[in-house]
């Protein structure tokens, strides 16, 4: 009959109760990151409803938009308005941008029609805003050469 040593079962239990620990761990960390990136949609979800209401909400910006691209003058205001929102859109484009370099995003979260679109149609002011805003704003160097790649040539 075989005697039975003590400490080495202890010890084999010790490792499986290890290995049990890592698969476990590797399984939160699995889920982890799927809750994140249902996060993250979620996110890009709740800003792309929010830049619809955002001229919904503030018919000035409406206005000075419409007035824009129907090529009309616009007032100091107006062009101030306008610029801010651009602002507000290509920061916006700068953060979709990071966390998807980050892998936070799948890189489909970059809509390129649609920023291409905002950039070349929807905003006339657009390219002289970009041109001003590209260095003085602090956007990356990545983001900016991104941009004059990807969205800024027609």
């Amino acid at each position: 009959m075989k005697k039975i040593d003590f400490g080495q079962t202890i010890s084999i239990l010790a490792n499986i109760g290890v290995i049990a620990g890592i698969v476990f761990l590797a399984i939160e960390i699995r889920q982890n990151s799927e809750a994140l990136g249902v996060q993250a949609r979620m996110e890009r979800q709740n800003w792309r409803r929010a830049v619809i209401a955002r001229t919904v909400d503030n018919p000035e910006l409406g206005r000075a938009l419409r007035k824009s691209q129907a090529g009309e003058t616009l007032t100091p205001d107006e062009r101030f308005l306008l610029d801010e929102e651009i602002l507000f859109r290509i920061v916006n484009w700068e953060i979709v941008f990071n966390d998807v370099e980050a892998g936070l995003l799948d890189e489909e979260a970059i809509v390129l029609a649609g920023w291409r679109t905002v950039f070349h149609e929807q905003f006339p002011g657009m390219r002289a805003a970009w041109d001003r805003y590209k260095t003085g704003a602090a956007f990356s160097p990545e983001f900016v050469d991104f941009m004059e790649q990807e969205v800024v040539p027609p």
